[in-house]
C-alpha cells in the first residue's frame, strides 16, 4: 500500500490521468470474489484484455490486404549493404532486396541486428507459464488484477481472458533456450495456489489448459529503438509483453522516424470478418489461419462447441 502514491504518480506522469487510488471498501464492492484480506488497489480505468493471437494475425492479415507479402518460414540467414543504396538479404527462401530494414525479430533480434552492426543488446529470454481456469469461473472476476510490480517484472497476474476463462499467469523465469519454452507442474501448481488465494473461489474450479510462452527480455527494461538512418534499418527490440498493446504506438514511431512526410498516411478500416470456425482454423476474407496460441485455442472452440 505504501509504494501505490508513488505507482499513482508515475501513471500520472505518463499520461495516464484516469488512474486513481480506491479502498479496500471500494475494491470489495467492485470485485466482491477477491481475497477479503485485500487492502486497497490503484485503479486503472483504461485496462482492458484482447485476444493474445487473433489480435497480431487481424493485424497481418490487414497488411496484406494493403499489399504486404508476407513470407512464412523464411528465416534471416545474413545479408549485407550493397553500395550504400540498398540491402540484400540472404533468407531461407531466396534473397531479398530492399532499402530499408526493420528489424522487429523478437527473441532472434541481437542475431538480426549483427548483420548490421554488433548488437548493443542481448536477447535472454524470459519464460510466462499459464494456467487457464474453466468457463464455469468466469463471472467471479470482472477486472485484471496485477499486483505491486518489482524492479525486474509486473508480476503474476489474474484475469479474465475474452472467452468468459480466467488466467493466471506469466511466470518470469530466465533461460537460454529460444523456443519451445515448456511448461512445469510444480510450477503450475503454486501459480493455481496464487490464483486461489486472489480469488478463493476459484478453488471450486478446474484448470482446463496450461501453456507459456518466451518474451525477448534483455539487459535492460526499456525498449531499444535504434534508428540507422544513412544505412536504412531501423531496430526494434527488446520488447516483452507490452508490445501487444503498444504495437501501433511503435509503428507510428517507426513511420516517423523513416519519413516525415508519410507520418500523416492513414488507411480505410477494414475489419475483416471470421466467416468460418473449423477445428483450429479461421478465415478472413478467404484466407485461412491456424490458431496457434492455446489460449484462442480454446477459446474458439468453446465458440464453435456454442453455436
Amino acid at each position: 500500500m505504501s509504494k501505490l502514491p508513488l505507482l499513482l504518480k508515475s501513471a500520472h506522469n505518463n499520461g495516464v490521468t484516469g488512474a486513481h487510488l480506491i479502498s479496500r471498501e471500494d475494491l470489495l464492492r467492485r470485485e466482491p470474489h477477491l481475497n477479503p484480506a485485500a487492502m486497497g488497489a490503484m485503479a486503472i480505468p483504461g485496462e482492458s484484455v484482447v485476444d493474445p493471437w487473433l489480435t497480431p494475425v487481424t493485424l497481418a492479415h490487414k497488411a496484406w490486404r494493403h499489399g504486404a507479402k508476407i513470407m512464412r518460414d523464411c528465416k534471416v540467414l545474413g545479408g549485407h549493404r550493397e553500395k550504400g543504396s540498398y540491402w540484400l538479404l540472404k533468407t531461407s527462401k531466396g534473397p531479398i532486396k530492399s532499402r530499408l530494414v526493420i528489424n522487429c525479430a523478437g527473441l532472434q533480434g541481437d542475431k538480426v541486428e549483427a548483420i548490421n552492426q554488433p548488437s548493443p543488446f542481448g536477447i535472454h529470454p524470459r519464460k510466462g507459464q499459464f494456467a487457464v481456469f474453466d468457463q464455469s469461473a468466469g463471472s467471479l472476476l470482472q477486472s485484471i488484477i496485477l499486483p505491486v510490480p518489482s524492479e525486474r517484472t509486473k508480476g503474476v497476474l489474474v484475469f479474465p481472458s475474452v472467452y468468459g476463462n480466467i488466467v493466471v499467469g506469466p511466470t518470469a523465469e530466465d533461460q537460454t533456450a529460444r523456443e519451445n519454452p515448456q511448461v512445469h507442474q510444480k510450477v503450475i501448481d503454486e501459480l493455481i495456489a496464487f490464483a486461489q488465494f486472489v480469488v478463493p473461489e476459484l478453488a471450486e474450479h478446474p484448470v482446463v489448459a496450461t501453456y507459456a510462452g518466451l518474451r525477448p527480455a534483455t539487459q535492460m527494461k526499456d525498449y531499444h529503438f535504434i534508428l540507422d538512418k544513412n544505412r536504412g534499418w531501423v531496430t526494434v527490440g527488446g520488447i516483452r509483453s507490452t508490445g501487444l498493446s503498444n504495437c501501433l504506438a511503435i509503428a507510428r514511431r517507426v513511420v516517423k522516424s523513416i519519413s516525415t512526410s508519410q507520418s500523416h498516411i492513414t488507411y480505410p478500416e477494414q475489419s475483416p470478418k471470421i466467416i468460418r470456425i473449423a477445428d483450429d482454423t479461421v478465415e478472413m476474407d478467404g484466407m485461412s489461419y491456424r490458431i496457434t496460441h492455446p489460449l484462442a485455442r480454446l477459446g474458439f472452440a468453446n465458440k464453435r462447441a456454442k453455436l
